[in-house]
């Protein structure tokens, strides 16, 4: 699953097109979601073989592949994940969490899952 890609079409194409090039050498991602797709990019990622459709199930074995989401997106993403008791079998490849800057007492407020999944994390590439 790969969220947070980018229109293919506007200003930011550039940075879309790395990322997007590394999600078909990924290979297993076959859903794909960012509110700012456009119907061009819709049709240019099914040509690809990538479906584009909103997360409904967080509970299954899932890479999620989420080049540069902002950090309310990765508190979404990690509170359904956790909601649906998959912690476990998700992976996440995306931005190191620990650099959201703010104090403990704000992350804990805005942030409360990120915040309690920070403890946990395996960080595999820095």
């Amino acid at each position: 699953m790969c969220l947070g890609l980018g229109s293919l079409v506007d200003g930011s194409w550039r940075i879309s097109e790395v990322q997007l090039a590394l999600l078909l050498e990924i290979g297993s991602v076959a859903t794909a979601y960012d509110p700012v797709f456009t119907g061009v990019d819709i049709e240019f990622l099914a040509s690809l073989g990538i479906r584009v459709e909103k997360p409904k199930d967080w509970s299954g074995n899932v890479l999620y592949y989420m080049p540069h989401c902002d950090r309310s997106t990765n508190e979404e993403v990690i509170s359904n994940i956790m909601a649906a008791g998959a912690i476990g079998k998700a992976v996440i490849l995306g931005n190191d969490l620990r650099n959201y800057t703010m104090s403990d007492a704000q992350f804990k407020q805005v942030a409360p899952r990120i915040y309690q999944l920070i403890h946990g994390m395996k960080i595999i590439f820095r």
